[in-house]
C-alpha cells in the first residue's frame, strides 16, 4: 500500500470530555470522503473504536454535520439550525440526544474556528433543536432544550431481588419514568438513614450500579428498548449526587447530561429540590441544571407506553464543562485482529 492510500484510510477525529462523559468527534461539515462515509455507517467499526481496551475508547461517537431545518418540539414549526448532530453509543447504536456531547459539539467548533466567536448556536438534534452559549459567568457551556417531560406515576419494585439487603434500606425503590431527550428512571436515596460503620453517602457510592441498573434497563416494562437508570442522592439544599447506568454503553458513566435534566426534574416535580439545581456526577464534576415551565400542565390518561402522567411543557438549561483532550486519526478498514488506532494525541 502506498502513503497516498494509507492517508485516505485515516480518519481525522478529536476526542472530548463533557465531565467524564468521553466522544469521538467527526466533522462532516467540509468534507465527506467515501472512506469516511462508510466507516461512519459501519455499527460495529463505531463500536470498535469505543472500545476502551483495543480501540479509542469513549462513551459514543458524535458526528458533526451541516445544518438543516429541525423538526421543532411544538409539533408546528421547522426551527432553522446552523449545524447537525448524529449521535450514536458505544455500542455503535444510534440515539436520539446526549447533553453533554451538545456542549462537545459546541466546544468544537469554538475549538475549530469552524464558525469564529460563536455566540448562540443552534444545533439539530433526533431530539429537537438544542440552543448553545457560553455562560458569560463561568465560560462553561450551556444547552437549553425545550422539551415536553411525561413523568410518571411511581413504578414499584422494579429492582427485583437487587440490591443486598444494606442497599435496600438505603435505596426506595420506586422509580419515575420520564424521557428527556432519551428515556430515564429515577431513583431516590435516603440521606437520612443511619447505618452502623458507614454514612448514607458512604453506601451511596458503594451502590452497585451495574447490578442495580440492569435489572431495570432491561425490565419488562421498558421493553423492547430499555432505558437509562439513575441513583440520586439529596445532598443539601438544591445539590444532588448522581450516578447513571447507561444502555448503549451498558455499564456506568462518569457523567450524564440527560440524566442530569432527569433527575433534576423529578426531583422538583417530588418537592426535594428548586431550581437551580447543582449536581456532583461519578467524575466529580459539577454540572447545573436551571428549569422553567413554560406550558400548561395537564393530566395525561391512559398512555399506551406509560403509566399516568403530566405532562410539563418546560425550558431545560444544563451548563457544564466541556474540553478536547485528544486530536487524532481513527484507521478505516482494519484487517482482522486489528483495532483503529489513535496517531496522535494532544
Amino acid at each position: 500500500m502506498n502513503m497516498e492510500e494509507k492517508r485516505k484510510m485515516e480518519l481525522p477525529c478529536f476526542k472530548y470530555d463533557g465531565a467524564g462523559n468521553d466522544f469521538i468527534l467527526f466533522d462532516e461539515t467540509s468534507s465527506r470522503g467515501t472512506e469516511q462515509l462508510q466507516a461512519l455507517n459501519d455499527l460495529n467499526w463505531r463500536a470498535k473504536i469505543c472500545d476502551r481496551n483495543h480501540g479509542i475508547g469513549a462513551d459514543g461517537v458524535l458526528v458533526l454535520k451541516k445544518g438543516c431545518m429541525c423538526h421543532g418540539k411544538d409539533g408546528n414549526n421547522d426551527v432553522p439550525c446552523q449545524f447537525t448532530m448524529q449521535y450514536y453509543n458505544a455500542d455503535g447504536g444510534e440515539a436520539s440526544m446526549c447533553g453533554n456531547a451538545v456542549r462537545c459539539i459546541y466546544q468544537y467548533i469554538s475549538d475549530s474556528g469552524t464558525m469564529p466567536t460563536p455566540s448562540m448556536i443552534r444545533l439539530c438534534t433526533r431530539a429537537g433543536p438544542v440552543e448553545l452559549s457560553r455562560d458569560s459567568a463561568t465560560s462553561l457551556v450551556t444547552s437549553l432544550s425545550i422539551l415536553t417531560t411525561c413523568i410518571s406515576d411511581p413504578y414499584e419494585e422494579l429492582l427485583g431481588d437487587t440490591p443486598s439487603d444494606k442497599f435496600r434500606e438505603l435505596l426506595d425503590n420506586v422509580g419515575y419514568f420520564l424521557d428527556t431527550g432519551v428515556p430515564h428512571v429515577v431513583f431516590f436515596c435516603d440521606s437520612r438513614k443511619q447505618f452502623e460503620g458507614a454514612t448514607a453517602k458512604d453506601l451511596f457510592k458503594s451502590l452497585p450500579i451495574i447490578e442495580c441498573g440492569r435489572a431495570v434497563r432491561y425490565h419488562s416494562n421498558f421493553a423492547p428498548h430499555g432505558c437509562n437508570v439513575n441513583f440520586v442522592f439529596p445532598d443539601g439544599q438544591d445539590s444532588l449526587l448522581l450516578r447513571t447506568y447507561e444502555r448503549g454503553v451498558e455499564n456506568e458513566t462518569l457523567a450524564c447530561g440527560t440524566g442530569c435534566m432527569a433527575a433534576s426534574l423529578v426531583a422538583s416535580y417530588l418537592g426535594i429540590v428548586n431550581s437551580p439545581v447543582h449536581l456532583t456526577v461519578a467524575s466529580g464534576d459539577f454540572i447545573r441544571v436551571n428549569f422553567e415551565f413554560s406550558g400548561k400542565v395537564h393530566q395525561k390518561q391512559n398512555s399506551t407506553d406509560l403509566k399516568s402522567c403530566e405532562l410539563r411543557h418546560e425550558k431545560v438549561y444544563l451548563t457544564g464543562p466541556a474540553k478536547r483532550v485528544l486530536n487524532g486519526h481513527a484507521s478505516y478498514p482494519f484487517k482482522p485482529n486489528q483495532m483503529p488506532v489513535v496517531s496522535k494525541h494532544l
